[in-house]
């Protein structure tokens, strides 16, 4: 976020992002949304500075009078349950998705170069690492999934490029064994 040079305003606009990142969450893959809370508090602080240092005291913004939050756990994560009730719904989306079924039953017929190439052991990964987090409680790791959308793109894209690569090979494997 951009730092104007007004500190009411950016005062303002911290106790609003700490407000919503509290109630809402975030949506950073690396940090909880604990982490960023302490830092959007240590904003929030950083900008009552600099009103004291501009302002009379009896000239003091009325947003600068709001209590300063309290520090939070680095770990706390806002929506725990609905994070976890999400990555069960992803996990299983992701299992019974036709495409992972098709490149776990595909990857052993797979060159090694190419399933590089396709980051396979990755794409398909996704499925294992959730389901750790998920027994792990790592709500960090789960709420990556919120979006199965995308995880399930990348399985769509990496099944077309397999197929289109296997097809032909398993065309004729299949035309040897009818006979």
């Amino acid at each position: 976020m951009r730092q104007s040079t007004d500190p009411v305003y950016d005062l303002e606009n911290s106790f609003k992002r700490w407000d919503d990142c509290y109630e809402n969450g975030g949506s950073d893959p690396f940090w909880h949304d604990g982490y960023n809370l302490n830092i959007i508090r240590r904003n929030i602080l950083f900008y009552k500075m600099k009103i004291e240092e501009e302002y009379d005291l009896d000239a003091y913004p009325e947003i600068y009078h709001r209590d300063t939050p309290s520090e939070v756990p680095d770990d706390y994560m806002a929506n725990a349950d609905a994070i976890r009730v999400g990555a069960q719904k992803a996990l299983a989306l992701y299992l019974e998705d036709e495409n992972y079924l098709y490149l776990w039953e595909s990857k052993g017929k797979i060159p090694q170069k190419a399933a590089e190439k396709l980051s396979l052991k990755s794409i398909l990964g996704c499925t294992t690492g959730l389901e750790y987090a998920i027994l792990a409680d790592d709500l960090l790791v789960m709420r990556r999934h919120g979006n199965a959308a995308g995880y399930l793109s990348s399985l769509e894209f990496c099944a077309e490029r397999v197929r289109e690569m296997l097809g032909p090979a398993e065309e004729s494997q299949g035309m040897i064994m009818s006979m």
